[in-house]
Order: structure tokens, then sequence, then C-alpha cells
């Protein structure tokens, strides 16, 4: 096995998931294969089990007190994932879990950032209709 030169022992590569420092690029691709799992298909890619996940998520959103909307939506957000997914497959381009994890991130922020726009809409709406009539 030849011998790493000065350089290259000091030069480091650096894992675009979790920041991790590793020395060689055959070691960052072998990190980034076994412990973030790309390149792998997802888990929840079979429709059948994404609908009885979505149904799963929506009563456990309501038996933890989430609005019965709020529960609905969490389920659509997961149930939409098949028509992402479907695009995606319709292009050839493979998904893993770490985009699903990503949809699910945006998705799960979109929701809570529109409930709070909402609120303020609403409670501006009341203000000028009091303020009007």
């Amino acid at each position: 096995m030849p011998k790493l030169s000065e350089d290259s022992l000091k030069k480091r590569f650096v894992c675009q998931y979790c920041g991790k420092s590793i020395r060689t690029r055959q070691g960052l691709s072998g990190h980034i294969q076994f412990k973030h799992s790309t390149g792998q298909a997802s888990p929840i890619t079979d429709m059948g089990k994404i609908i009885s996940q979505a149904k799963y998520l929506k009563s456990v959103g309501e038996a933890a007190g989430l609005s019965t909307a709020k529960s609905k939506h969490q389920a659509r957000i997961l149930a939409r994932w098949l028509e992402v997914k479907a695009v995606l497959d319709f292009l050839h381009i493979k998904v893993n879990n770490q985009d699903l994890k990503h949809y699910m991130l945006i998705s799960l922020a979109y929701m809570y950032e529109n409930e709070e726009l909402k609120g303020q809409f609403i409670g501006d709406f009341k203000n000028l209709l009091e303020k009007y009539v």
C-alpha cells in the first residue's frame, strides 16, 4: 500500500450531512452511503403503507390533542409524498430517506407557518370589522 504524502494526510473531506471530517474521498463516500442511507430506496415508498401511516398519523395527532384540521393536514402531507415520488420516478430520479425527511420537515414547517399567518389574518380582519362596522 503506497504511503500517503504529508499534504494528503492533512487534507480532509467534510460530510455535507453531518460535518464529520474524513481523510479520503472513498472514506467520505462510504460514510455517506452507510451513515446517511443515500442512494437507498425509502422504506416508505409503498402506496398502501403510506396511506396506512397517514391514517395512523391522523389518529395519533387527534389523540395528542391536535385539532382535527391539523391532524388531517399532517396526514395529507404524508399522502402527497406519493404524488411527489411518482413524478420523480417518472423522471427516473431516485429518492431516499433523506429526501423524505427533508420533504416532511419543510412541509410541516410550512404548515405551522401558514397556521400562524392565518391566525394573524383573522385577527386583523376582526379588528377591521370592529373598526368600520
